[in-house]
C-alpha cells in the first residue's frame, strides 16, 4: 500500500534542503505502517542536509530496509531504524494544520494525502549558507564573500583617499574651514532604527517561558539573540551623539564615517548569531547607513566648493 504525503519546511528549515528553490517535499511510501518516528528517521537521513533539526542518534547498519521512496525523481532506501528520532525543541509539527501531539505520539499512523508540515520557532547560528538560502539566489559562498571583501575594501579606500586629500588641501596657514552637518535628520532616523531593532531582539529574548531555560538549544539560541541586542544596544546610542554634533571639520566627517562603517560591519557580523528576520534587518539597516555615510561625503564636497566659490 502506497501511502502519499507532503512534507513542508518552515521558519528557517527550508534552507536545509537540496533544492532551495521550494520549501516542500512530496513523498509515495510503500509502506503497510508509517508512523512518526519512521518518518523522522526518514526525513533525518535523507532529506535534511545537515542534523541541526534533530537530536542526537547512533548510526544503524542500513541492512534492515523498509521502503523505496520517490523524492524529486531520485530514489532512497529508508532503513528500518531502531533507534528513536526524536525532534528537537522549538520545533513545532503539524498534521493537516493540527498540532501532532494532539493527535498521538511518535506512534501516530500517518494516512494517505496527509500534509505535515515542520515549523521552527528558533533558530541556529546563521551561516552564509542559509543566508542565501533566505534569498533563494544560486551562488558560490566564496563568490559572495569575495563580492562582500571588495565592496569593504573600496569604501575603506575611498574614505582614506578622502582623508588624504583633505589633508593637503588644509592652508598651514589658516583654520580647517567648519562643514554643517548635513545628515542630521537622517542620523536621527539611524539611531531610531536600530532602537528598534534591540527592542525587537529584547523581545525575541524575553519571548521564551522562564520555565523553558532548562532547554541547552533554548538557552543557546537565547546567547545568540543576545550579542545581537548588544550590538544595536551600542549602535543606537552612537548615532544619537552624532546627530547631536552639527558643526566638524572635513577631516572629522571623514573620521566619523570611516569609524562608522567599521561599526557597521560589527553590527552586521553580531547579527549572524539572531534569526533570518533579524539578519535581514540588521543588513537593511547596514546599506541604509553606507548609503547616508555616501551622502555625507557628497554633501561635504558641495559644502568645500561652494566656500571655494564665496572665497
Amino acid at each position: 500500500m502506497k501511502v502519499k504525503i507532503e512534507l513542508k519546511f518552515l521558519g528557517g528549515l527550508e534552507s536545509y534542503l537540496e533544492d532551495k528553490s521550494k520549501n516542500y517535499v512530496t513523498l509515495e511510501i510503500d509502506s503497510k505502517e508509517l508512523n512518526f518516528e519512521n518518518l523522522i528517521a526518514f526525513i533525518r537521513d535523507n532529506i535534511i542536509e545537515k542534523k541541526f533539526v534533530f537530536s542526537d542518534y547512533d548510526i544503524v547498519s542500513a541492512d534492515e530496509k523498509l521502503c523505496k521512496v520517490l523524492v524529486d525523481n531520485k530514489e532512497y532506501s529508508n532503513y528500518n531504524l531502531k533507534d528513536k528520532a526524536k525532534i528537537k525543541p522549538g520545533i513545532i509539527v503539524l498534521v493537516n494544520e493540527y498540532d501532532w501531539e494532539i493527535l498521538g505520539t511518535y506512534s501516530y499512523q500517518i494516512k494517505n494525502d496527509d500534509k505535515i508540515c515542520f515549523l521552527s520557532t528558533l533558530h541556529g547560528v546563521i551561516n552564509i549558507e542559509k543566508l542565501t538560502s533566505i534569498f533563494k539566489c544560486y551562488c558560490l559562498q566564496s563568490k559572495i564573500w569575495t563580492f562582500t571583501f571588495i565592496i569593504l575594501y573600496k569604501l575603506y579606500f575611498e574614505f582614506e583617499q578622502k582623508l588624504e586629500q583633505t589633508k593637503k588641501s588644509l592652508r598651514s596657514s589658516g583654520a580647517a574651514p567648519l562643514i554643517y552637518n548635513p545628515i542630521k535628520k537622517l542620523l536621527i532616523i539611524l539611531a531610531l532604527l536600530y532602537i528598534c531593532l534591540s527592542a525587537l531582539s529584547c523581545g525575541i529574548f524575553l519571548f521564551p517561558k522562564a520555565s523553558d531555560l532548562h532547554c541547552s538549544p533554548l538557552v543557546d539560541s537565547l546567547f545568540n539573540f543576545y550579542l545581537s541586542m548588544g550590538a544595536s544596544n551600542v549602535m543606537a546610542p552612537y548615532y544619537s551623539m552624532i546627530s547631536c554634533r552639527e558643526w566638524g571639520t572635513e577631516n572629522e566627517w571623514v573620521v566619523v564615517a570611516i569609524v562608522s562603517a567599521v561599526m557597521a560591519i560589527i553590527d552586521v557580523s553580531s547579527s549572524f548569531y539572531a534569526n533570518a528576520f533579524l539578519v535581514v534587518l540588521h543588513f537593511i539597516v547596514a546599506i541604509t547607513s553606507i548609503v547616508v555615510y555616501y551622502m555625507l561625503m557628497k554633501n561635504i564636497d558641495k559644502q568645500l566648493e561652494d566656500n571655494r566659490n564665496i572665497i
